[in-house]
């Protein structure tokens, strides 16, 4: 009797310590779970990473202010060795964006030719180089290349850090407040900000805005 009290007692005592280790094993799985959830939740509400190019400050040869975003480099007017570089670096098109009174210390045109690089000249008015037709001239030419290696220039960068502004709240996606963040920070001048507004506006199918004051 003795002996079979004995071990009845071990027999409770292996199952008072089964239960304890499948409460312990409970508790884990109970941990994991939650821990599991709370890290759903969490990437639930991360907001969405941007499914487009950021803007960055960049270099080009001696170039001046110069920015890239998605293969599209712009600043101030360049020299020969620039356009070697952009050569170099596979550019496709030189887009040049300076006004009739911006001078460039180079024949530009004649250089992409000897270099084999497409030179487009969209038309500026010099009485006010930004307008509609320039906006229309400039989206084309970007869309005509189609992620190809493009380089704008201007007489400081500014204009194109503003034509640039427009086509990436208008065919990229970049919210509008964060493509103006993005141009003030490349050189675009304050008073041209409510004419990247106009544009979007205006290629978006929305109203005609006022005309606004002329820029110096």
């Amino acid at each position: 009797m003795k002996a079979r009290g004995s071990e009845m007692g071990g027999r409770n005592f292996l199952s008072r310590g089964s239960r304890a280790a499948c409460r312990m094993r409970s508790a884990a799985l109970l941990a994991l779970l939650l821990a599991f959830a709370a890290g759903c939740r969490s990437s639930d509400s991360a907001p969405p990473r941007a499914s487009y190019p950021a803007l960055e400050s960049s270099s080009f040869g001696t170039m001046r202010n110069v920015s890239v975003a998605d293969q599209i480099w712009f600043g101030g007017s360049p020299g020969e060795g620039d356009l070697e570089l952009a050569q170099r670096r596979g550019v496709h098109a030189v887009i040049d964006l300076s006004s009739p009174e911006e001078v460039c210390p180079i024949d530009v045109a004649a250089v992409c030719g000897a270099l084999g690089l497409a030179y487009e000249k969209p038309v500026i008015a010099s009485s006010d180089p930004l307008d509609d037709e320039l906006v229309d001239q400039v989206l084309e030419l970007l869309e005509r290349e189609d992620g190809e290696p493009i380089l704008m220039f201007c007489g400081s960068g500014s204009r194109c850090a503003t034509l640039l502004a427009i086509h990436r709240a208008s065919r990229i996606g970049v919210p509008l407040e964060e493509a103006l963040i993005e141009a003030r920070r490349a050189g675009m001048r304050p008073q041209d900000e409510l004419f990247v507004r106009e544009q979007v506006q205006r290629l978006a199918g929305g109203p005609p805005s006022e005309p606004h004051p002329s820029r110096p």
